[in-house]
């Protein structure tokens, strides 16, 4: 009986350097593949088109958990351009609204549909389509869409404007969407609906006061002349409301009411800074005057002049 032998080959340094070098090289190619993957299935998923949505171009979308009814708007935040906008909303639980295809451009509002109440308080996403869109902006705001009941207030090309207690006033609309959203979703919920949170004064930009009622402006703060004033009302739905007005001051020769209005408009700190300041120099005032009149009364007695 014959017995074959195998001789391996003698394992020298060399090849268990190169051994250990092969086995780092497949460990980093493989915590590449696993720390990438996300990435590239974000810009997958970003470039794939949904079923809810046109078919050609780029879609984004985002998310919204209680979806509003009304009419719908959309803007372009992109400088000086024109984007045409595919637009419909892929309601929770089946159903696609499709809005029109419209040409926006930045900082006007364009029309595009209308979510009916049916819907209304279901989950959805906002699909956006757009050729334009570049991979590369997968992480910025691309557009904005408001939504909107017409009864509420009505959209101009840059503003909603409304009425509210008996005066015409500018909206400015609550954000529903995250900062990292594509999408912009707006909404203005109906005033009845809401309280009031605070209302800060301006007087021409410049912060007034704060208060917890719309009130007439307090004077004290204003100078003289013709004054815009601006009550800026914070709502508990998130909603601003703003209410310009213009206040007639009678005119101020020597600066008394500039004076007045200047020490009104300080901060409370400030304040306290001044009144402490006058008390100190009120006291130095009164401890001067008496220190004269002792002065006064050793110099007569001194002098003869009396006992």
């Amino acid at each position: 009986m014959s017995v074959n032998f195998i001789i391996l080959p003698r394992v020298t340094k060399t090849h268990k350097m190169q051994l250990l070098a092969g086995t780092a090289v497949l460990i980093m190619w493989a915590f590449t593949i696993i720390c990438l993957s996300p990435v590239v299935s974000a810009q997958q998923d970003f470039a794939r088109p949904l079923s809810c949505g046109a078919s050609d171009g780029a879609q984004v979308t985002t998310n919204v958990t209680s979806l509003p009814s009304g009419d719908v708007y959309i803007r372009t935040q992109k400088s000086n351009q024109y984007t045409r906008f595919d637009v419909a909303v892929s309601v929770a639980g089946g159903g696609c609204l499709k809005m029109r295809s419209v040409k926006s451009k930045e900082s006007s509002w364009t029309k595009i549909g209308t979510i009916p109440a049916t819907v209304q308080g279901k989950q959805a996403d906002m699909v956006v389509s757009a050729a334009d869109f570049k991979l590369e902006n997968v992480y910025s705001n691309i557009a904005s869409i408001l939504v909107v009941n017409p009864k509420v207030c009505k959209i101009t090309q840059t503003d909603c404007i409304a009425r509210y207690g008996g005066a015409k006033v500018l909206v400015e609309p609550k954000t529903l969407s995250g900062n990292q959203d594509h999408i912009s979703l707006q909404v203005v919920k109906p005033f009845a609906d809401q309280m009031i949170d605070y209302v800060d004064y301006f007087d021409g930009g410049e912060f007034l006061y704060r208060s917890k009622s719309i009130d007439p402006v307090d004077e004290r703060y204003l100078r003289g002349g013709e004054r815009q004033v601006r009550k800026t009302v914070h709502l508990s739905g998130g909603s601003i409301v703003h209410v310009d007005e213009t206040s007639q001051q009678p005119s101020d020769p020597l600066y008394s009411k500039y004076v007045t209005s200047s020490f009104y408009r300080l901060s409370s700190q400030l304040k306290i800074v001044v009144f402490a300041a006058g008390g100190l120099a009120l006291a130095g005032l009164i401890v001067a005057i008496i220190r004269l009149v002792h002065r006064r009364r050793q110099y007569m007695q001194s002098h003869g002049f009396k006992k």
